[in-house]
């Protein structure tokens, strides 16, 4: 489970590194152009946003790493689960055996 969770961080630091680098070199063509304000970092992140889309994503890798702990084996793998873990458990949630598991077997066969 806490190796999914790191799974999470490192997907939420990688977006976050985008950010920063588009702002820097937003700063740096700024200065390139003598332009009297650079562009603040807050027109490139969106903080209380990021965070909490961090936070859901960081519970995610969390949910995923317990959810397929049985099926994962070693660290690496462990960490990719919890990186991937939105897509992981949608496309679980997706999957007809949960649905019917969920709903008590009542959902009719889709064609």
């Amino acid at each position: 489970m806490l190796l999914g969770a790191s799974g999470g961080v490192l997907v939420l630091l990688i977006f976050w590194h985008g950010c920063v680098s588009r702002w820097r070199e937003a700063r740096r063509q700024s200065r390139q152009r003598q332009e009297p304000d650079p562009p603040r970092l807050s027109a490139f992140v969106d903080l209380w946003a990021d965070v909490l889309a961090g936070l859901t994503q960081v519970v995610l890798g969390a949910a995923a790493g317990a959810v397929f702990h049985q099926q994962v084996v070693g660290v690496a793998a462990a960490i990719a689960v919890g990186a991937a873990a939105p897509a992981l458990l949608q496309q679980l949630g997706n999957s007809r055996g949960v649905r019917e598991a969920i709903q008590g077997g009542s959902e009719a066969p889709t064609p």
